[in-house]
């Protein structure tokens, strides 16, 4: 559990940076995730050419 945990503060502490970084750098960050793993970004509710979220 401690392990998930661990993963999950990674990825928070990742998304806050980039977040800080501004819509540019957001932006980025998830036509990456998209072009990674097109399943998981469906999933989430983003899409490739905007930062919002549906």
């Amino acid at each position: 559990m401690l392990k998930l945990r661990d993963g999950t503060d990674k990825a928070r502490d990742t998304i806050d940076a980039v977040m800080k970084k501004g819509q540019r750098a957001c932006r980025l960050m998830i036509k990456r995730l998209h072009h990674r793993d097109p399943t998981l970004s469906n999933q989430l509710g983003l899409s490739s050419d905007s930062n919002t979220v549906h």
